[in-house]
């Protein structure tokens, strides 16, 4: 990036250079078109006085120290003799406007050539203005590029901090879970304890009355089996007491007797 810049420095100093040159070469120039046409003039002024001479050595006589010539003007050409100091001055003057216009056609040329210059140095100033303007589009997009890569990045770290919460929240709500599952294993496993126990206690008690039963069925039927033979012997008192009446009243309290133990013991039974 610093190369180019540097380039196109020395090229607007090469611009500004080839301008200064130009208006240099264009004042030179201007110069030059006055003197010629200053030159011209005085050419002119020089011809019209010829011719005045000329007209004057023909009506007059001739000029001493003269030579043939052809002067133009707006007469019809004719042969004259013109003085040697005209003659001399004429050819300086027409010497000098050739001069001067020769200087002024190199003037020309060195001025076209610069101009060419100049408008070669344009393009490339042009050239190097779109290469830094697209120096500098590729550095903005770059930037741009870089601009956008950290936002990626910024955008992807959060995303990441957010996935690594909601893991940890997730961890933790399983952790939770777990526990619950524990706790409800515990409580289902003590329910069950319980309710092991608890038939355990049922079938305990069942189990007790089953024998309170049996043993109450046990002592029913003992006593059953009694009050069968102690009926059966009573019968049998009382068939002896209805022989004997002197046994009869003891044979009677002993039956009464045994009537009340057999009315106690029959609600137990039961």
């Amino acid at each position: 990036m610093l190369h180019p810049l540097l380039h196109l420095t020395a090229c607007r100093d090469e611009l500004l250079q080839a301008s200064q040159s130009i208006t240099a070469l264009q004042g030179e120039k201007n110069r030059l078109l006055q003197e010629a046409e200053e030159a011209e003039e005085e050419a002119r002024q020089w011809q019209r006085m010829a011719v005045v001479l000329l007209q004057r050595v023909a009506a007059g006589g001739a000029a001493p120290r003269t030579r043939t010539a052809r002067i133009t003007s707006s007469q019809p050409l004719f042969a004259v003799e013109v003085p040697d100091e005209v003659q001399e001055e004429l050819s300086a003057r027409m010497l000098s406007t050739r001069i001067l216009r020769q200087e002024l056609a190199f003037s020309q040329a060195r001025l076209q050539q610069e101009e060419a210059e100049v408008e070669q140095l344009v393009a490339d100033l042009d050239d190097l203005r779109m290469k830094e303007l697209s120096a500098e589009a590729t550095v903005q997009h770059r930037e741009w590029r870089s601009a956008t890569v950290q936002s990626v990045r910024q955008s992807i770290a959060k995303q990441a901090q957010a996935i690594a919460m909601y893991e940890d929240r997730a961890h933790g709500a399983e952790l939770h879970v777990d526990r619950l599952r524990e706790e409800i294993l515990q409580l289902r496993q003590e329910e069950a304890k319980a309710a092991t126990e608890e038939c355990r206690t049922m079938s305990r008690r069942i189990s007790l009355e089953n024998d309170r039963q049996s043993e109450l069925r046990s002592v029913t039927l003992a006593l059953c089996e009694e009050l069968a033979s102690s009926n059966h012997e009573a019968e049998s008192v009382l068939e002896e007491q209805l022989r004997s009446p002197h046994l009869a009243h003891r044979r009677v309290s002993q039956g009464s007797r045994l009537r009340l133990l057999l009315g106690e013991n029959t609600p137990r039974s039961q």
